[in-house]
C-alpha cells in the first residue's frame, strides 16, 4: 500500500510540473505578443500612450504622428516610413496581410473621392479657393482644404487611416459653411455634397 501511495504521489508531482510548464509557455507567448511594438515613442524616444503602427514595430505618441492625429483612429494605422515603402528596422509582423489592408483603405479613400469629384456639384471643391475671388477668404479659413489637394495626399501616402482622409473631407464642407452663406449656390453646393459623402461613406 505504501508503494502505491508513492506512484499517487509522484503522478501528482508530475501532474503539477506539467501545468507549471505549461502556464510559463503561455507567459512566454505573452510576452512575446506584448513586445512585437516599442515600448517608447519612435520620434522622441519617450514613454507615454503610444500609437503602434499595423506593419511595424514602430510606436508613437499622438502628437509625435505626421499627418498629426487629434485620436486614436478606430482601424489600422500606418506609420509614415511604412506608408512611405520604408521597411521596418526591427522584429515585425508578417507583411503580406498588413499590405493588403493599407491597400484595401487606401483603394477605400480613392473609389470616395473619385466620387466626390465626379459629383456634378463638386465645381467648387476641385481645387483651392483663389485668395483674390474670395476677399478675406484666408482670415476666416486658417486650414484651407479641397479635392485636389487630398487627391495630393493620397497619392504620396500621408494617409495612415480612412479617418484622416475622412477628417479631411470633413474640413472641406466646413470651411463651406464657415465661409459662404448657407443659403448661395456655394453654400448650397456644399451642403448636397456633405449629404451625398456621407451616404457613400456608410455604404463602403
Amino acid at each position: 500500500d505504501e508503494d502505491e501511495d508513492d506512484e499517487d504521489e509522484n503522478e501528482e508531482s508530475v501532474g503539477d510540473e506539467d501545468d507549471s510548464d505549461y502556464d510559463v509557455a503561455e507567459e512566454d507567448a505573452d510576452s512575446d505578443a506584448s513586445s512585437r511594438n516599442e515600448d517608447v515613442c519612435a520620434d522622441c524616444k519617450q514613454p507615454g500612450e503610444l500609437i503602434c503602427c499595423e506593419t511595424c514595430p514602430r510606436a508613437f505618441h499622438l502628437k509625435c504622428t505626421r499627418p498629426r492625429l487629434r485620436s486614436i483612429p478606430r482601424g489600422d494605422w500606418f506609420c509614415r516610413h511604412c506608408r512611405a515603402g520604408e521597411s521596418p528596422s526591427t522584429g515585425g509582423r508578417p507583411q503580406r496581410r498588413k499590405r493588403a489592408r493599407q491597400q484595401s483603405f487606401s483603394d477605400t479613400c480613392k473609389d470616395l473621392l473619385e466620387k466626390l469629384v465626379k459629383h456634378p456639384q463638386a465645381t467648387h471643391f476641385l481645387r483651392p479657393v483663389n485668395p483674390r475671388m474670395a476677399p478675406g477668404y484666408l482670415e476666416v479659413i486658417k486650414t484651407p482644404m479641397d479635392f485636389g489637394t487630398i487627391g495630393k495626399k493620397l497619392k504620396a501616402g500621408e494617409y495612415g487611416s480612412l479617418e484622416e482622409f475622412v477628417a479631411d473631407v470633413h474640413l472641406v464642407f466646413r470651411n463651406c459653411d464657415t465661409y459662404n452663406d448657407p443659403r448661395s449656390t456655394v453654400g448650397r453646393s456644399g451642403k448636397a455634397m456633405r449629404t451625398f459623402f456621407e451616404k457613400q461613406l456608410a455604404d463602403c
